[in-house]
């Protein structure tokens, strides 16, 4: 196994001489497993095969962060790979090795002409891991009581808005706007500046015509417990499963929120369907946006809650 990683190694310093990715020295490399929160040059090195074929739209860090791992599910989704965001010997390696030999770029959606019509993408069947969401996940459960939460969240007020708050406890603190920003910084995402209010982040990143195509796991929500437009009872959260667009156009539906500040805490919550504003997806380059939602998983867990959201 090593003598043909050493061949491997020993082609790309080849290719590299006719303008493929090459490390500072990738000779000396030991081609081998590496996945989030690995470090160094054959991180480098994974960055800028990922750069040339396509995935990945940043300068190399060294640093095996949230956004490289969703440019790796992405390609291991577009090549028919186990989607785990690791890069192993068996599969992925040997998949890169193979793009770059056949210079074959992937064909990956660029933003829409209009936000409202989804790129060429698949339609939607299964649950598709977006790195925003472990984020939530991690923190699901938490309430805004617990004093390490609060201690970890109160910071990222001024990180990602530009001002500081005391706490994200309190009637004058809705914090869902924040813990969206939150997940998404976790992941690398730019995010809304000024979306400390639920309501801003309707015009953030493309819009996903709910209506036509559903929506999908992940997707940003902004709703309003009253009528869309007004200034108060806005709320911004995730989208916790897939929802068709037959989900999320019956008459007395609801739709699951993944979000903070549901009941003062980071939980899933149950919503009217009537109350969705905007459902929106992150622009990314790296990452297609969203087809069509053809199954129904998890998209409501029953009849609307009554839960707070201030």
């Amino acid at each position: 196994m090593q003598t043909f990683w050493n061949l491997i190694v020993t082609f790309f310093s080849w290719l590299g001489s006719v303008g493929a990715p090459k490390a500072s020295d990738t000779k000396a490399l030991e081609i081998k497993q590496i996945m989030l929160g690995d470090v160094g040059p054959l991180v480098i090195y994974l960055e800028e095969c990922l750069a040339t074929l396509g995935f990945l739209a940043r300068k190399p860090t060294g640093k095996f962060d949230a956004v490289l791992e969703s440019a790796v599910r992405e390609l291991q989704r577009a090549k028919g790979l186990t989607i785990d965001g690791k890069v192993g010997l068996k599969q992925t390696w040997p998949k890169i090795e193979e793009l770059l030999k056949k210079r074959v770029t992937p064909q990956v959606p660029s933003k829409p002409t209009t936000p409202t019509t989804p790129s060429k993408s698949t339609d939607i069947t299964t649950i598709q891991p977006v790195p925003w969401m472990d984020f939530m996940k991690k923190y699901r459960g938490k309430k805004e009581q617990d004093n390490d939460f609060n201690a970890m969240m109160t910071p990222l007020w001024k990180k990602y808005f530009g001002f500081s708050l005391p706490s994200i406890r309190g009637s004058a603190n809705a914090w869902c706007g924040l813990m969206v920003a939150a997940a998404l910084g976790y992941a690398g995402i730019d995010v809304q500046r000024n979306g400390s209010l639920a309501r801003h982040w309707s015009n953030w990143g493309a819009a996903i015509n709910y209506k036509v195509n559903g929506a999908p796991h992940g997707a940003i929500a902004h709703i309003n417990h009253v009528k869309c437009g007004n200034d108060s009872s806005n709320h911004v959260a995730f989208i916790a499963g897939n929802c068709t667009a037959e989900d999320l156009t019956r008459a007395g539906a609801t739709v699951d929120l993944d979000g903070g500040n549901q009941a003062d805490a980071v939980k899933i919550s149950t919503y009217s369907v009537t109350e969705i504003c905007s459902i929106r997806w992150p622009l990314l380059k790296f990452w297609a946006f969203p087809g069509k939602v053809t199954k129904t998983i998890n998209c409501t867990s029953g009849s609307k809650g009554k839960e707070s959201t201030r």
